[in-house]
């Protein structure tokens, strides 16, 4: 069992999540660092559309002239056709649209009628216009600047406040994509209290599946760009979200599990956030995604699990139990080559969690997979994995499960040959597996299973182990030589 102190250093261990957070990060800022490009590229006036961008024009001259509602519901209903005439954003006519400038009166339209007898046909006019500016939020960073200009929040705060789920809905998603975009106006959503409509949105209880998608991918970005004042609120709302919508599929389970993921993968306060997660109660709503077997869902949802099994021993058993083990051996065996990562990481840090589990684990069920992803897997992060499993069950083995390890599988001519093997020139490899080699030799001694010494002593790959004593690393250096001479008196 594993101390405070003890957990302490295991957070600081976290090496391996602390690279893949900045990568994550990295990777954010070179998408949005591409599409920006992208979509601020000069648009040349030929490029265009021009038969859409005429009928923009023609559009906003009725929207201006016009007093009608009726044939100015006609016509936001036409723009809406064509914004919606693509699922791929990148084939709407979002360059005619602002070149045509049709946004700058569609927010006021939205403002006017907000602002009279909410009835038909003004509630429509309000649905129609809110509903092409979340198409055309999709745009980039300076549309989203020009309707913010315009008045576009104000206008979406407003929105959330009437009773129609729909416009709720686009309201909710427009925010999303100019959060993605311009996270410097998080501040200005504060003032305007909307993430504060939001959490009384989730409590209401509201049963529409499609708009709690939308809450929980616009929370979610409010962790992923570097967070508000209310960070543990906004988890704590995607909890909720979680537990109150059970049967409703699995892109509402994704967004939550994204957010809380985006939470964790902060670096301060780690133990804080993780006791804080396993607070909300969400372990067995996080496993139901196990069953959609769709990556996108279940790798965030292994992270998480990654990130709670270096939690306390009371964190770690709330979700432990033989159908997660089996999730976990599973995947260990899967092509997945993430999900394989993953697997054994947690694998790992449930057993020196808890010495206890080591009796449990210890199986061929689950030792076999292991086993052939170290001595198999192409994939560093992944044998390196599996390596620190079979120590872990080593650690604390008996002698008739030692001895299984060693005559069944030959654990230590394995361990012995990984010092040639091809991830031996990465960085750190060679010391994890000197550290399993000193583990095994100490167990097998304190067992008298010399026949351990005698293998290592006569393999042909011995002197890599001797050659590790002149290591440019003095970690490695230091280990090579304490085994050599402890072990092999030499």
């Amino acid at each position: 069992m594993r101390s405070d102190e003890d957990h302490g250093d295991n957070t600081i261990k976290c090496r391996r999540d602390n690279f893949m957070i900045e990568l994550r990060r990295e990777s954010r800022r070179e998408l949005l660092t591409s599409r920006r490009q992208k979509n601020n590229a000069p648009v040349s006036y030929e490029l265009m559309n021009q038969e859409v961008l005429k009928n923009f024009e023609k559009f906003k001259e009725t929207l201006v002239l016009c007093s009608d509602p009726k044939e100015i519901l006609r016509v936001l209903k036409k723009i809406r056709s064509i914004m919606t005439s693509s699922n791929d954003p990148e084939n709407l006519p979002n360059r005619e649209l602002f070149a045509s400038n049709l946004p700058q009166e569609i927010i006021k339209l939205a403002q006017k009628y907000q602002e009279g007898p909410l009835k038909e046909p003004s509630l429509s006019i309000v649905n129609e216009s809110i509903w092409i500016l979340s198409n055309a939020s999709v745009a980039g960073p300076e549309e989203i600047d020009i309707m913010v200009k315009m008045g576009l929040l104000p206008v979406l705060h407003d929105a959330m406040l009437l009773s129609n789920p729909k416009i709720i809905e686009n309201s909710v998603y427009c925010l999303s994509n100019i959060l993605a975009e311009n996270i410097s106006l998080r501040e200005r959503m504060e003032q305007l209290k909307i993430v504060t409509l939001i959490f009384e949105l989730v409590d209401s209880e509201v049963k529409n599946s499609k708009l709690m998608e939308t809450v929980s991918w616009f929370l979610a970005n409010t962790i992923r760009t570097y967070g508000f004042s209310s960070e543990n609120l906004v988890v704590k709302y995607l909890g909720k979200i979680l537990l109150g919508y059970v049967n409703d599929g699995n892109m509402i389970l994704l967004e939550c599990a994204n957010g809380i993921l985006f939470y964790l993968q902060e670096k301060k306060d780690v133990v804080e956030r993780i006791n804080f997660v396993s607070q909300l109660n969400i372990e067995e709503r996080l496993k139901q995604g196990f069953a959609f077997y769709d990556e996108r869902v279940v790798n965030p949802i292994m992270e998480i699990f990654n990130y709670l099994s270096y939690g306390s021993e009371d964190v770690v058993n709330k979700f432990v139990d033989q159908s997660f083990i089996q999730t976990l051996i599973g995947y260990i065996s899967s092509t997945s080559i993430s999900l394989q990562g993953k697997s054994v990481q947690i694998l790992s840090n449930i057993i020196l969690t808890n010495e206890s589990y080591h009796k449990t684990l210890f199986t061929h069920e689950v030792f076999s997979p292991v086993y052939d992803l170290l001595i198999k897997s192409p994939h560093y992060m992944n044998s390196l994995g599996a390596l620190q499993v079979i120590t872990a069950f080593i650690e604390y083995a008996d002698r008739s499960q030692l001895e299984v390890m060693v005559s069944t599988f030959s654990i230590q001519q394995v361990f012995i040959s990984l010092l040639q093997s091809q991830h031996s020139a990465k960085a750190g490899f060679n010391l994890s597996i000197l550290k399993s080699i000193e583990c095994l030799l100490r167990k097998a001694r304190a067992f008298f299973l010399s026949q351990v010494h005698h293998s290592m002593a006569s393999s042909p790959h011995i002197s890599e182990l001797v050659e590790l004593q002149n290591s440019s690393n003095p970690e490695v250096a230091l280990l090579a030589n304490q085994i050599i001479c402890v072990y092999f008196d030499k």
